[in-house]
């Protein structure tokens, strides 16, 4: 999960002053605190082979009082699988 916050604020040129809080993870979302702002990591199309993790994802930034993000970043991330 680490591995893929830290790609994904690297892709985005996100560099927080303080500490980035994984608030909660599920199936298709990863919740993120970084520098008392709210985000989202959306993961879409999860597949791949034995050996490789294919991941797409959308940030988003959550403001105080919406209903809905702002859409920040899209990309793709690979993961190799050791044995």
């Amino acid at each position: 999960m680490e591995s893929l916050v830290s790609r994904v604020l690297n892709k985005c040129e996100i560099h927080p002053d303080g500490t980035v809080i994984i608030d909660d993870w599920d199936l298709d979302r990863v919740y993120l605190t970084i520098d008392n702002q709210d985000y989202v990591i959306r993961m879409w199309n999860i597949g791949g082979t034995e050996k490789l993790v294919i991941i797409e994802w959308t940030l988003f930034l959550f403001k105080e009082n919406e209903s809905h993000g702002t859409r920040i970043e899209a990309g793709v991330c690979r993961f190799k699988i050791s044995n």
